[in-house]
Order: C-alpha cells, then structure tokens, then sequence
C-alpha cells in the first residue's frame, strides 16, 4: 500500500513518471534512448507540515529518520541494521580548498552499492 503523500517515481533526467514499485535500473524511459536516468520519489506537497522537521530532530540517525519520506505504509516498522548517517569526513589538502568525502564504508554491510552513479 503506497502512502497519500507518495506521488510515484519520478525520473531526474527526463520527467517521466511512473507507479511506485521497484525500478532497480532507473528509468525505463531514458534506458531505452540510450541514457540513464534515476528515479526520485515525488511528493504530494501538502504532505510536509513544519512539525516533520522537529520530528526528524528528535529521532536517531539513519534513513528511517526520515521515514514520512520513504515508500513505507502507514504502520509498518522497518527492518533496519542501522544503516545511513555516514559521516562527511574534511580532507586535510593545502590551500583554500574545503574538500569532504561521504564515508560509506561506515554502513552495517560496507557497501556503497545503494547509490545508484
């Protein structure tokens, strides 16, 4: 059961929308043209009061954090290993230059795969 506030997917190269449900090479769409394009989760707007944001402050770190966010029924638990909250890590380079990395070896499995470039 897809929640009220989860539109679909919508693709970020080309627009294209399609129905919730798994789409593990992207957009159809843009494969068959060539390219590649991701899917991103679209929102019905009116589903983000201001009390979300003090809410995901108050809850540990992680994706589930941001569960109203995520293709989740309205009363299902997640199952979780505690992934996400990976750390932004400041390199130390000469110069002005502010250089930071995305630790993803800090997930549970070690694995950076669910990142889809």
């Amino acid at each position: 059961m897809t929640p009220a506030h989860v539109l679909g997917l919508r693709c970020t190269a080309c627009g294209s929308e399609v129905p919730l449900g798994p789409a593990f090479a992207g957009c159809a769409a843009c494969e068959a043209k060539g390219r590649v394009g991701a899917l991103e989760v679209a929102y019905a707007d009116a589903a983000f009061e201001p009390t979300l944001l003090d809410a995901w402050a108050s809850r540990p770190g992680g994706v589930w954090r941001f569960r109203e966010l995520l293709p989740l029924a309205a009363g299902v638990e997640p199952i979780t290993i505690e992934e996400g909250a990976t750390p932004l890590v400041r390199l130390d380079v000469p110069g002005p230059a502010r250089i930071w990395l995305k630790d993803e070896t800090r997930n549970p499995t070690g694995a950076f795969k669910d990142r889809f470039h």
